[in-house]
């Protein structure tokens, strides 16, 4: 009886391909059983051997000479990331420590994200048997939900490995309810489309902001640091989104200026000069009439005057909210807008 073995070697890396080594098969029939001992030099090779009986079953390696079976050398550590709850405008970084178990040096030829709000550097490299390397993953968030990709490792030791990301973005928001008649009014946040049309679409005015030498101005296009008088005819629920303004720079002329304010109340303390001491009154809001104020709210315009040119400094380093998982802004109840 003639019987035909098909060897086929995987070593799992390029450097070896194959090990050349002799190799036992026992067949077996009923009341019968031998041992040919076949020498494997090719990746891929045939042998034909001949039998006295029928063969019902045949066993490689009977006596477990042969390493047949090993971990890959590719060894990930954690074996996925997850970024979480991240603000759109801000990044995230986290870090994959990959270690090589193989039998070669593994050769990195192309490390890379297949989704753009996740990066990885480094995108090539190399590690040493039994030695690890680093790569750090970032996660940048477009909008808002949540995203899933994966890390593509491309290397020599055999086929690609990937690990698993996720993040979930969104954008920060904040609601501000706006009265009947009148309204004092600024961008809380960059926001994506700054059209008067897009942001206060049922208005029933045009946006009104104050310039020292012009007086009032109509204005299409908003801008952050400037104040605007608004006008709804019932009292209306504003949404404002768009990338958080932690600091900013208004420019001022002599006399009274109408400005905006940051993405959190800021004490009137805390507004800095340049020069120095060029405020020359109170912070005024308003809200029916005309009222001082020892902070600057979000999405609330403001008058103030100051004795000659120059610039107002807002920043913050802590903010004065908490950003639940909806995405919307929490004040402290002195800050909630009534």
């Amino acid at each position: 009886y003639d019987v035909t073995i098909n060897i086929n070697q995987a070593t799992g890396t390029n450097n070896p391909t194959f090990f050349t080594m002799p190799i036992d098969f026992t067949f077996s029939a009923s009341g019968w059983d031998t041992t040919v001992t076949l020498f494997n030099n090719q990746q891929v090779q045939s042998f034909t051997v001949s039998l006295t009986h029928d063969p019902t079953s045949v066993q490689l390696d009977p006596n477990n000479w042969i390493l047949k079976d090993f971990g890959k050398a590719f060894f990930a550590t954690p074996s996925s990331l997850a970024f979480g709850l991240l603000k759109v405008g801000e990044s995230k970084t986290d870090s994959i420590k990959v270690k090589n178990n193989g039998l070669a040096m593994m050769i990195f030829s192309s490390v890379v994200s297949d989704l753009p709000q996740f990066t990885v550097t480094p995108s090539s490299g190399s590690i040493a048997v039994g030695d690890s390397m680093n790569f750090t993953i970032t996660f940048t968030p477009t909008g808002d939900g949540s995203k899933t990709g994966h890390i593509n490792f491309a290397h020599n030791a055999g086929m690609p490995d990937q690990v698993t990301v996720t993040g979930f973005g969104y954008w920060p928001r904040y609601t501000h309810k706006l009265l009947k008649n009148w309204s004092l009014v600024s961008l809380p946040f960059t926001p994506v489309d700054p059209r008067k049309s897009v942001i206060f679409p049922t208005a029933s005015s045009s946006a009104f902001t104050f310039d020292g030498d012009s007086g009032y101005v109509v204005v299409d296009t908003l801008k952050e640091g400037e104040g605007y008088w608004i006008k709804y005819a019932n009292d209306t629920y504003v949404t404002f989104i768009g990338y958080l303004r932690r600091r900013d720079t208004i420019v001022v002329k002599a006399g009274w200026n109408l400005l905006g304010t940051l993405s959190s109340p800021l004490s009137v303390d805390d507004v800095m000069t340049e020069p120095p001491g060029i405020l020359t009154s109170n912070f005024f809001g308003y809200t029916v009439g005309y009222t001082f104020t020892d902070s600057l709210r979000t999405s609330k315009g403001y008058w103030v005057k100051v004795s000659q040119e120059g610039i107002l400094i807002l920043n913050f380093q802590t903010t004065g909210f908490e950003m639940r998982s909806n995405g919307v802004m929490e004040y402290p109840e002195d800050e909630k807008t009534k």
